[in-house]
């Protein structure tokens, strides 16, 4: 990621976020997998485009990737406004967070050691670009199986 703000606008994390469903829908669908997207309140933020647009690619690629050949499989998208902040959760019914990619996620100055298929580079990035726009990744396993991942940015005004 680049620091500066030479990207960045206001842009509306909803509409963003439809852009994204959009592009890895037919993948999505393909592998079985439904998506549902909620939005309790209109969000926006001061971000680069792109890079936030990058974040829900890989999110959704992630879950995409935990859930392929599992009957049943979904993900939940729900953005909300709390106390200041745009909130996009992506949790998913897969088999959650290993305690290694959480440990490596926990390692913020360090790259992540990865496997022949590039695991965890998709969270690493993700991490790295809501820290460049002073946000957040959080990662959780869910209590009844799965995953969350929520991004936490500041919102506009």
């Amino acid at each position: 990621t680049r620091s500066g703000e030479s990207g960045r606008q206001i842009v509306d994390l909803a509409g963003l976020l439809e852009v994204a469903t959009a592009l890895r829908d037919f993948a999505l669908h393909r592998a079985g997998i439904t998506v549902t997207a909620e939005s309790t309140a209109p969000c926006r933020a001061s971000v680069d485009r792109r890079l936030i647009l990058q974040i829900y690619l890989n999110l959704l690629m992630n879950s995409e990737d935990a859930l392929v050949n599992r009957p049943g499989s979904s993900v939940r998208v729900r953005l909300e406004r709390q106390d200041g902040e745009c909130v996009v959760s992506f949790i998913d019914n897969g088999p959650g967070f290993s305690d290694a990619v959480r440990a490596r996620l926990a390692d913020r100055a360090a790259l992540p050691q990865l496997d022949a298929n590039l695991s965890g580079l998709g969270l690493w990035v993700a991490t790295r670009i809501a820290d460049a726009h002073a946000g957040r990744l959080d990662i959780a396993n869910v209590a009844d199986g799965g995953a969350s991942v929520t991004l936490r940015l500041p919102a506009a005004a």
